[in-house]
């Protein structure tokens, strides 16, 4: 569900139409930024992962959003009730110091827990393996993504932060392309945070969106009013 637009465009040909000959390919988050800097892929969908590494020097930047807001779940045991329920237990995500690392690190944080020792991450990759995971016993929760969430919650599984996949993901896009530059802003602080980086990083630095402004529809101006004929 996260990746709605790109497999819309795929379906109704809008690639095509621009003259763009675009093959989706589905990879680990974690392989991409490397492949991105090696010249295999040309893009990424992971657009928060490209302002990180955009932080950390390397050269690449975020052209346009689809999301800004997390469309990332955590679900747990049955018999875990609470965020803090999970003290000292195990939470899978997909990569560690990817998207689904970071918001599982928030969202301790925002419930009393020190991710660095209250918790254990343990990178799992794929939406299957989480959940195999979550049913062998091998974790206590999951970072999972839209609609797994209520798939996993079909299975008996807790959803402790969450709402309805669609409700939720509705939320999550976009509506032009762009991201609010707080949003940017306090990425590019949190990341400066993490990695004791001391120089100045600016928007511009990590973002591009020049494309987003040049694909916005452009506002027509409204035609003269006329007035009433004294006919």
């Amino acid at each position: 569900m996260s990746q709605l637009p790109i497999l819309m465009a795929q379906e109704k040909k809008l690639f095509q139409a621009e003259g763009l000959d675009a093959e989706v390919l589905q990879i680990q988050t974690a392989l991409a930024m490397p492949a991105i800097v090696s010249g295999e892929l040309d893009y990424t969908t992971s657009a928060e992962t490209t302002i990180r590494a955009a932080v950390s020097g390397l050269p690449v930047k975020a052209i346009g959003f689809i999301g800004i807001r997390s469309s990332l779940v955590l679900v747990s045991q049955p018999g875990i009730t609470s965020v803090q329920a999970l003290r000292g237990g195990r939470i899978a995500v997909s990569s560690l110091r990817t998207t689904t690392d970071f918001v599982a690190r928030d969202i301790l944080r925002h419930h009393g827990l020190n991710p660095d020792t209250d918790i254990v991450s343990l990178p799992l990759g794929s939406e299957a393996n989480k959940i195999a995971a979550l049913k062998g016993g091998a974790v206590d929760a999951a970072i999972l993504t839209l609609p797994d969430d209520s798939i996993a919650a079909e299975q008996g599984f807790r959803k402790l932060v969450a709402e309805d996949s669609y409700d939720l993901m509705v939320k999550t896009f976009s509506p032009d392309g762009a991201a609010p530059e707080k949003l940017i802003r306090d990425l590019i602080d949190e990341v400066r945070r993490a990695q004791s980086i001391d120089r100045e990083v600016s928007v511009s630095d990590v973002t591009d969106f020049s494309f987003v402004r040049e694909a916005a529809p452009r506002k027509r101006a409204s035609p003269p009013r006329r007035l009433p004929s004294l006919d």
